[in-house]
């Protein structure tokens, strides 16, 4: 019998550590390690994120404007995490509701069948 030489191929062993996902495979979700944290965790990191990224320096320049206290600031950085949490999870919601509600209206071409 032959030897098979391509076994020791680099591009073998990159490929042969990458899961790839089969034609019929489509529909089945990945396990994410941010999905173990459910909805209501994903929501909140995505209102500290908000938060950091759009409310923090604007309060850390109102501190240094106003020289606003540290129970003011903190607190106002918390609520504005909360806040975005509660906005962001309930667009998520209504959303899930709307499309799941509309789903019948979208054409074919935007879901096609795994096999085309």
């Amino acid at each position: 019998m032959a030897k098979d030489w391509s076994g020791g191929a680099w591009h073998d062993v990159l490929f042969d550590v990458v899961p790839m996902r089969q034609p019929g495979e489509a529909a089945e979700r990945m396990n994410l390690p941010l999905e173990r944290l459910g909805l209501p965790g994903l929501c909140l990191l995505v209102g500290l994120m908000a938060a950091v990224v759009y409310v923090w320096p604007a309060l850390l320049l109102a501190h240094f404007l106003f020289d606003l206290t540290a129970v003011v600031f903190w607190s106002i950085l918390a609520g504005a995490v909360v806040v975005a949490a509660v906005v962001a999870f309930a667009l998520t919601v209504w959303e899930r509701g709307y499309w799941d509600h509309s789903r019948h209206d979208v054409s074919a071409w935007v879901d096609p069948p795994p096999w085309k």
